[in-house]
């Protein structure tokens, strides 16, 4: 992870162009660290201040983009996408099943539901993030819903233990379910854990920023840029290093003698896995038999990427900065990204379908927070979000403290969403914003 530094009083105004951000008119800035603007976003600041307060971008988008549209195509029922559906801010494909979340917290999944995947549990409400996955073939497919009280709802086929909270994000893979917790430790449904947690040796990895779970790998990237796997590698899928049996391997990804870094996003397919590296391009190593790690020569300016964890699930979907679509590997006819598509926001990949979420406009890549409000009892300010994104507020009151404390969870919508929090008695406190 980049980092930068910077030391002001109250009142002084600094301005500096870092990392394709200006910042300027700031107060009580102490800190800023970014890998990539559109995928991580933290800052630090302290409450209150003097002087004005401004977080500015030099070319920020000045058009809110518009959430809504899902495309759909593939085979079957899958690209039946549910007629009237709008205000999509999320997106997932399970197997043969899909799931869309909207912008008031509620769900809706369509396609295959022989296990229940597609019978959404009644009442769910508050929802800030969603995952699918499943087998092609046997209808054995589930969802999970992530809550904004950061507990997680799953339905169709799939075990939940009691208890599970503190949660920021969640990933499904056909075999294996996972969650990324608060503290940056990782739980899953895998079958070899360490106190609970998944584990690099003996010792539970920490500081994990994303999570991906394929037909039989498990993925985790870290704060410093790493990714980091477990599971089948028979073609190298986990760790990068092709196992040639059905043993479970897990570490460091390494591709060929180089540690993978440098890395802001990742997903994981039936036996292949991509990375998106800080600079714009994708990274894809394990199975080829489908063309699924040739990258397209060339191909940089990506901004999101989506494998399916699912069986069958051979293709790779990236989203370029301008709103178009690539594909590759896979095969077949829902390979073959719909002529004149535009504006996708974020892709997902199922076993014989594929979706887009669609926006009026541009990609917003920039962060610029705004409309700060502090007083007695809270702190509050306002930012862009992503769709497809969950940004948590968190707290020190020292930042010689170890812990960041969570005050708010929030799904991004593609519009302004307002980060609050409401415990602010300390009279003097620091914030960071980070998005997974």
């Amino acid at each position: 992870m980049n980092s930068h530094t910077l030391a002001g009083q109250s009142g002084t105004s600094i301005s500096t162009l870092w990392n394709g951000l200006r910042w300027s008119n700031i107060s009580h800035l102490l800190v800023i660290r970014s890998r990539l603007a559109i995928r991580v976003i933290v800052c630090c600041l302290q409450v209150p201040w003097s002087g004005s307060f401004g977080f500015n971008l030099a070319q920020a988008q000045t058009n809110e983009p518009v959430i809504g549209k899902v495309i759909a195509w593939g085979y079957n029922s899958q690209t039946n996408v549910p007629a009237g559906l709008t205000n999509v801010i999320a997106i997932a494909a399970g197997s043969v099943h899909s799931v869309a979340l909207k912008n008031d917290g509620t769900v809706v999944a369509w396609g295959s539901g022989g296990n229940g995947e597609t019978n959404v549990p009644s009442g769910l409400s508050n929802v800030v993030a969603i995952a699918a996955a499943g087998f092609y073939g046997n209808n054995y497919g589930y969802s999970l819903a992530l809550k904004s009280d950061g507990k997680v709802t799953g339905w169709g086929a799939v075990s939940l233990p009691p208890g599970l909270s503190n949660i920021v994000a969640v990933a499904a893979g056909a075999y294996w379910w996972m969650v990324l917790k608060k503290d940056g430790t990782v739980t899953a449904n895998y079958p070899y854990l360490t106190n609970g947690l998944l584990a690099i040796g003996t010792k539970p990895l920490s500081n994990v920023v994303a999570i991906a779970s394929g037909d039989r790998h498990l993925l985790a990237l870290t704060s410093a840029g790493n990714v980091f796997g477990w599971g089948d590698s028979y073609y190298g899928e986990a760790t990068g290093v092709p196992s040639g049996n059905g043993y479970y391997s897990n570490g460091i990804v390494t591709l060929g003698a180089q540690i993978l870094s440098n890395v802001v996003a990742i997903a994981a397919g039936s036996s292949h896995s991509v990375a998106l590296k800080s600079n714009g391009t994708v990274v894809v190593w394990g199975n080829n038999t489908y063309g699924q790690t040739n990258v397209p020569a060339g191909l940089k300016n990506i901004v999101a990427i989506a494998l399916g964890g699912n069986e069958m699930a051979n293709r790779v979907l990236a989203v370029k900065a301008d709103g178009k679509l690539v594909a590759w590997g896979g095969g077949d006819a829902h390979l073959d990204v719909p002529t004149g598509l535009t504006n996708v926001m974020v892709a997902a990949v199922g076993s014989v379908h594929s979706l887009a979420l669609i926006g009026t406009g541009p990609l917003n890549l920039y962060a610029r927070l705004s409309a700060p409000v502090w007083n007695a009892n809270s702190f509050s300010f306002s930012l862009p979000t992503q769709s497809g994104r969950v940004y948590s507020l968190e707290y020190k009151n020292s930042l010689r403290d170890t812990d960041w404390i969570p005050a708010a969870l929030v799904a991004g919508n593609g519009h302004i969403q307002t980060l609050t929090e409401s415990n602010a008695a300390s009279l003097s406190r620091f914030y960071r914003v980070r998005q997974w």
